[in-house]
């Protein structure tokens, strides 16, 4: 059905057959194999595995781009579809042009708007699987790797995922819990007054 759709929309939208139509018809045929092969808890536990992974090399990027920052030049060039251009290290993205592109976590899509949405959903099925969530490693890797999307639709889902999960669940939060909590928030207050946050 949804491929028969797509394929209308091409003819109503465009006289010929986009090439991505074939594209977007596999990614709905995969999207099916996995939801008819895999129960939702084995998918769960495989998305946070993957997140987390794409987590960490994001911020092995992040980190590099400011400690090397001429490393990105030696990188396959990527260009997105506004003209920008990035360094492919396969597992993430960085920035070729500071002037036109800002320096953030990007994991592998390029816009950090879209990078915080599986970021979020990571922290969501972490709250929901782990019996002490705000004690895993992977949770604070996900949330580190978020701050640094400087996503600000990114942090205002956080923060009601963190909340509806730690209500939710009744977590008991102490005080070792709490302050790295509170220096998050602090450090993205400090950042809007700085304006360093004002992206999508």
């Amino acid at each position: 059905a949804l491929c028969g759709t797509s394929l209308a929309c091409q003819f109503i939208n465009e006289e010929e057959v986009n090439p991505k139509y074939f594209y977007a018809c596999f990614m709905y045929l995969l999207a099916f194999l996995v939801c008819t092969t895999f129960s939702v808890q084995t998918f769960k536990k495989t998305f946070v595995d993957i997140v987390t992974f794409l987590a960490v090399a994001s911020l092995i990027a992040f980190a590099i781009s400011y400690i090397l920052p001429n490393f990105v030049y030696r990188l396959p060039l990527v260009i997105n579809e506004g003209g920008h251009g990035y360094g492919n290290m396969v597992f993430a993205m960085i920035p070729y042009k500071r002037a036109y592109v800002t320096n953030r976590c990007y994991g592998i899509f390029r816009e950090p708007g879209v990078y915080q949405c599986f970021l979020n959903m990571n922290l969501m099925f972490l709250l929901e699987q782990e019996e002490h969530p705000l004690k895993s490693w992977k949770f604070y890797i996900s949330l580190l790797a978020l701050v640094f999307t400087f996503s600000t639709a990114g942090y205002i889902t956080c923060m009601l995922v963190i909340l509806i999960g730690v209500l939710s669940k009744k977590i008991s939060v102490n005080a070792k819990m709490a302050i790295p909590m509170i220096l998050a928030i602090a450090a993205v207050v400090f950042l809007f007054e700085q304006g360093i946050i004002k992206y999508d």
